[in-house]
C-alpha cells in the first residue's frame, strides 16, 4: 500500500466514521509523509490514487489507479 491510516479521525455529517491518510511513498507528486483527507476504510483507496487534504472517502466509492479526489462537495 502507497498510504496509512493515521489515528487521526473525524465524524463525517452522516455520521460516518473517516481516517486521515498518509502517504507512505512519492506516488506521483505527492511526497512521502504528506498528509491527505480522509477515508472510511482501506478499500476505498487503490494504486496510485490519491484523496486531498479538503476530501473525503466513504461507504463503497472507490478511488484508483491515477485518479485524485481533492474537494467535498455538497449536493444533498
Amino acid at each position: 500500500m502507497n498510504y496509512e491510516l493515521t489515528e487521526k479521525s473525524i465524524i463525517n455529517k452522516y455520521g460516518i466514521k473517516l481516517f486521515q491518510i498518509r502517504a507512505l511513498v512519492d506516488i506521483g507528486e505527492i511526497k512521502a509523509g504528506t498528509l491527505g483527507g480522509y477515508i472510511e476504510h482501506t478499500g476505498n483507496l487503490i494504486n496510485d490514487a490519491w484523496v486531498g487534504d479538503e476530501a473525503q472517502v466513504w461507504g463503497k466509492a472507490v478511488v484508483t489507479d491515477h485518479a485524485r479526489v481533492v474537494k467535498v462537495f455538497n449536493f444533498l
